[in-house]
């Protein structure tokens, strides 16, 4: 039981960054199955996960805070940081 425990076992940085990964490209079975496990177990990295999707639906229903001159982030962001942003947006869109 302790060996399947270990085998599954994600620390916090593991699983922030798989549940990052996951909005980007499927996870492998396995992943998927030791994040379960670790969401299940770790209420601050679920509370994370939720506020990340919040934060992507946001900027999907909203692509004009990107460019707005009234946003906080105006001005903040390179060009091409902007360009990868609204291409990562898009290429999500398309794959929902």
């Amino acid at each position: 039981m302790r060996k399947l425990f270990v085998l599954l076992f994600l620390s916090c940085k593991e699983a922030t960054r798989l549940a990052s990964d996951s909005r980007q490209r499927q996870l492998t079975l396995i992943e998927r199955i030791r994040m379960r496990f670790h969401m299940r177990l770790c209420l601050m990295c679920r509370r994370w996960e939720d506020q990340m999707y919040l934060i992507d639906d946001l900027f999907r229903q909203y692509p004009e805070v990107i460019e707005s001159q009234d946003s906080p982030l105006y001005g903040q962001l390179s060009l091409d940081t902007k360009e990868r942003m609204r291409q990562a947006l898009q290429e999500a869109q398309l794959s929902s």
